[in-house]
């Protein structure tokens, strides 16, 4: 644990802090803290709503994949449909026990910082994280089938609420992908990370609606989003599948860099310019719901 205890933390987007309690009311602040900085999960008694953080970890030798195979819960948390689709875009979602952070940390380090945001309740769709951008039209697979897209850089959008279920209540976080064309990027503009809140607006580009999703988070577990080659199998009973070399190598920030292949790729993956050093940026979806948590106050006693 030593290495995890040595990332420095940051809190990104303060002017996003805090945003609307529920999707029925965008109007209604969520007014409980963010979570203590640090790098610790336990659930907290004192807070409600979502935390995102991300790093960026080094790839070589698939060295991500190995982590991830070894640590996520094999049960998928996309309906089996949904999830082929993921798949083959070059996209993952999975659950990790909150007690596994730490390992994943060691065996699949930050290779520079490790960024939160606490973004609490989001009532409307807000975008919250980008990809690199990409300087002219190329094409990619989205539910086995090519599409071009470009110039521009893909994004994730998301919004997040309280809900209940028979086995309690989760957080509900609605999940699009969606592709801004921003032109020929500038060339200090072509870094992924978590979106300031001078992003373009939610309607500023085209949704690649057959990957949308709709999920329960269960605030017991962490969730991670990241990229994969559409044949390698996460499993934590056994190895993972060999990935293909030349299906993950993505856009990156010089001449050298070859296209990416799967929209999953650009918004998680690249190369190091003029260098055989890959790289693989993992999210982190921290749900908290408070232990006495109530979608509705307690009722006055008469």
């Amino acid at each position: 644990m030593n290495s995890a205890r040595a990332i420095s933390s940051a809190l990104i987007g303060s002017a996003l802090a805090l945003l609307p309690a529920c999707a029925s009311d965008n109007n209604a602040p969520n007014n409980k803290p963010a979570p203590r900085l640090g790098l610790d999960v336990g659930r907290s008694a004192s807070v409600d709503g979502v935390e995102l953080r991300w790093w960026t970890a080094n790839d070589n030798a698939d060295a991500v994949t190995t982590a991830l195979a070894a640590l996520v819960e094999p049960d998928s948390v996309l309906p089996a449909r949904l999830a082929a689709r993921w798949d083959e875009s070059g996209l993952r979602i999975a659950r990790l026990k909150r007690e596994a952070l730490g390992e994943l940390l060691e065996t699949a380090p930050p290779v520079s910082q490790y960024a939160r945001d606490w973004k609490g309740w989001m009532g409307a769709w807000l975008p919250v994280f980008r990809g690199r951008a990409i300087d002219r039209r190329a094409p990619f697979t989205i539910d086995n089938r090519p599409r071009m897209l470009g110039p521009g850089a893909p994004r994730i959008l998301m919004r997040a609420w309280p809900a209940p279920t028979a086995q309690g209540p989760v957080v509900r976080l609605d999940l699009a992908l969606q592709f801004v064309d921003e032109g020929a990027p500038r060339a200090n503009d072509q870094s992924a990370g978590l979106i300031p809140a001078t992003a373009a607006p939610v309607n500023a580009g085209d949704i690649i609606h057959e990957l949308t999703a709709e999920l329960a988070l269960d605030p017991a577990y962490l969730y991670i989003l990241t990229c994969e080659s559409p044949a390698v199998v996460w499993n934590n009973n056994r190895a993972p599948a060999a990935a293909d070399q030349s299906a993950r190598t993505a856009a990156g920030p010089g001449p050298a860099a070859a296209s990416p292949t799967t929209i999953g790729q650009l918004l998680f993956a690249f190369s190091l310019a003029d260098s055989a050093q890959k790289r693989r940026i993992i999210v982190l979806i921290v749900p908290e719901l408070a232990p006495d948590f109530a979608l509705l106050p307690p009722r006055n006693p008469q």
